[in-house]
């Protein structure tokens, strides 16, 4: 028996169970450390959603991530416009004061109504997302928003909306009319006497019309 041999052999052996030892131990490591980033990592997302009234518009902003998200900031290429029926004027989506948020829990998300899906321009932009993380590490995102998947959706209902409106702006100043007195309203007061007068009238309505 070549004991020379057979100890070169295990030397062998053990190197090289050594170094897979090695390589699935930093293999663990580097599994172990990418789970406790995701446990800490923000994942913010940007969208524009139909309200619960189709034609209107709700821009959210959603931590959908296990970790808590920092200093959020939010940019739109191009900018979004919108146009405010009330005021005429038009405000930039960038411009509120929602685009840059201190804090975001996990699974938190803030939304905000903007207005009508036909009052915003462009349909399609692309928003880009920074923030930093509990460790203060920073994290970057974007997606892209495409609000003309909601064209058909926002022309449903807007008669009917539009009906309503109208309805209640005409109730609204005929009230406003009436307290302050610009038109007066109609009453007929009917008591017991007129009740009594009314009831022998039919009676001798009816005698006349039986004859003698």
């Amino acid at each position: 028996m070549d004991w020379a041999v057979i100890f070169t052999n295990s030397n062998t052996y053990l190197a090289c169970f050594t170094l897979a030892l090695v390589f699935y131990t930093a293999l663990l490591a580097r599994e172990a450390r990418k789970t406790r980033e995701l446990q800490i990592s923000p994942i913010v997302v940007v969208s524009i959603e139909p309200a619960r009234y189709q034609t209107f518009a709700t821009l959210v902003i959603e931590n959908t991530g296990f970790g808590v998200a920092r200093e959020i900031e939010i940019s739109f290429d191009p900018d979004i416009t919108i146009k405010r029926e009330n005021i005429g004027d038009i405000v930039k989506l960038s411009s509120l004061t929602i685009t840059k948020i201190p804090l975001l829990k996990p699974k938190q998300s803030l939304s905000i109504s903007i207005g009508r899906f036909n009052n915003i321009s462009p349909s399609c932009s692309v928003v880009s997302i920074s923030c930093r993380d509990s460790l203060g590490k920073k994290h970057t995102y974007s997606n892209r928003i495409d609000i003309s998947v909601y064209d058909d959706m926002s022309k449903l209902g807007v008669d009917a909306l539009e009906g309503i409106e109208k309805e209640l702006k005409k109730f609204s100043q005929d009230l406003k009319n009436v307290m302050s007195g610009f038109k007066r309203l109609r009453v007929d007061v009917f008591n017991n006497v007129d009740r009594k007068r009314e009831n022998e009238e039919l009676e001798r309505n009816w005698r006349n019309s039986e004859g003698p």
